[in-house]
């Protein structure tokens, strides 16, 4: 099965596929890629984000909010190709194991690409 791909660029904080390229929030980018960091299939708690934006100076969202953050990203997200990126949960957030997200920085490797190409198996084409 051929799984999704994206960029996600976070200077701008944008996802990009071939000619298509939509920005999103900081804050969407900020939750997006502390997703990737955790084990796939895994939540994240949502008192482990509201922790770790707090540490950023960022609120985290009101179950409302978050809901139409998550929203927006699946809307986003489709026009570049990819249905369903983040899953909601209960008490959490999960990125989809079925979408391979890439982050690039425009100043430089991301620390992200390095964490992720070890998680990550490339696909053979």
């Amino acid at each position: 099965m051929h799984e999704a791909s994206i960029v996600l660029s976070l200077h701008p904080s944008a996802l990009s596929k071939g000619a298509v390229r939509v920005e999103i929030s900081r804050l969407t980018a900020v939750i997006l890629q502390r997703l990737l960091q955790q084990e796939p299939m895994v939540a994240l708690p949502n008192d482990e984000l509201k922790a770790y934006l707090e540490d950023l100076g960022l609120d985290f969202p009101n179950p409302l909010q978050l809901r139409a953050l998550i929203k927006q990203l699946r809307e986003d997200m489709r026009l570049v190709g990819v249905d369903n990126p983040v899953l909601q949960l209960g008490g959490g957030l999960m990125i989809n194991r079925h979408v391979k997200v890439v982050c690039e920085e425009d100043e430089g490797p991301d620390l992200l690409d390095i964490i992720y190409d070890g998680l990550l198996p490339h696909q053979q084409h």
